[in-house]
């Protein structure tokens, strides 16, 4: 935000008339992209700068971010997990299942053992949420098995679901790790 904010300022002052404005997502990789895909949508429909500013504020805060993790590395760092519990849950296969919350964090929400299970408590996360079907962009580092059965899944819940398949990369890659992933939809 920092560095945005200072090239808004770089740029105003020799284009004191541009349009900018800065959007804090709260948020990476799938959601990110299903955003800037609406955007698009929306700048060739023609509608205003002001109304895509308003739009894509209201597209954020609807927009839903899970993910999950074979590795606990990270939360380990983070202090969201103990040491002795990540080698217990690596020990046994335990997957990490969270989401982002409104505030931009990362909130541990359950750990399971298997694909399948995570897969499950995926889906249910996803209908507690309230999608209906629509757009959903699954992100992920190294899991295309994973991913084809969750888009799989997905699918038979809703039948008009549109899924997109991203690899992570940056700074989504370090924090997945390889086997993670990050699903988004609105």
């Amino acid at each position: 935000m920092n560095s945005a904010s200072v090239a808004k300022q770089m740029i105003l002052e020799e284009n004191p008339d541009k349009k900018i404005e800065i959007i804090d997502s709260k948020s990476a990789g799938p959601e990110l992209a299903l955003c800037v895909e609406q955007m698009e949508t929306w700048i060739q429909r023609g509608m205003s700068f002001d109304e895509v500013v308003f739009a894509t504020k209201k597209f954020l805060e609807e927009t839903h971010i899970l993910f999950m993790l074979k590795s606990f590395k990270h939360l380990i760092a983070n202090g969201r997990l103990s040491r002795i519990k990540a080698l217990l849950a690596q020990t046994f296969n335990v997957l990490g299942i969270g989401y982002g919350n409104e505030n931009g964090e990362i909130v541990v929400k359950d750990k399971t053992r298997g694909s399948k299970k995570a897969i499950k408590i995926l889906i249910q996360s996803m209908k507690a949420d309230g999608f209906a079907g629509g757009k959903v962009c699954i992100s992920h580092c190294e899991n295309p098995k994973f991913v084809k059965t969750l888009k799989q899944n997905i699918l038979d819940s809703w039948h008009n679901a549109e899924i997109l398949v991203l690899p992570t990369r940056g700074l989504c890659s370090y924090y997945a790790e390889q086997g993670g992933l990050i699903v988004s939809y609105n």
